[in-house]
C-alpha cells in the first residue's frame, strides 16, 4: 500500500476513493466494507471519512485487527457464499446495529466472495429493500 501522503493507484485503492466520493456525495449513512484479509478497510480508513466505516468480516483476527482502524466499527458476521448473502448480511448486521431501513450505505468488496486481495465491487444499497443482486 502506498504511504499516507502518496495517491493509492491500484484497483483496490482507486475503488476506496470512489466509495468515499460517492458516499459523501449522497450523504450515506455509512461506508461498508466486506472483508476477509482487511485490506479494503485500512484503505477506505486511511482516507478518513466524515461517515461509520463499518468492517463486516467473518475471520476473528480481521475483525480485532480492524477494531484498531481508524474510526472503524468492526463486526464479525456468518461466512458467505454469494453476492446475495453478502447483501443481506450487511441489512442484517446495520440494521441489527442501530441503522434505519431506508438508509443508504455505500458497499465495498471482492467478487465472488473468498476473493481474497481483489476488491472489485462498489455497490450503492438502501438498507431493508428486496435483496436481489
Amino acid at each position: 500500500m502506498p504511504g499516507l501522503r502518496e495517491v493509492d493507484r491500484t484497483q483496490p485503492g482507486l475503488l476506496a476513493q470512489a466509495a468515499l466520493t460517492i458516499g459523501d456525495g449522497l450523504d450515506a449513512a455509512a461506508l461498508v466494507a466486506f472483508t476477509l484479509s482487511g485490506n479494503t478497510v485500512r484503505r477506505l480508513a486511511r482516507l478518513h471519512p466524515q461517515r461509520p466505516l463499518i468492517a463486516l468480516t467473518p475471520v476473528r483476527e480481521v475483525r480485532d485487527q480492524l477494531s484498531a482502524s481508524w474510526g472503524t466499527r468492526a463486526v464479525l458476521v456468518p461466512d458467505i457464499a454469494s453476492a446475495e448473502d453478502m447483501v443481506r448480511i450487511v441489512d442484517e448486521a446495520l440494521l441489527a446495529s442501530g441503522f434505519h431501513e431506508g438508509d443508504v450505505v455505500v458497499i465495498v468488496a471482492g467478487a465472488p466472495p473468498h476473493t481474497i486481495g481483489l476488491t472489485d465491487l462498489l455497490r450503492v444499497r438502501r438498507l431493508g429493500e428486496n435483496t436481489t443482486c
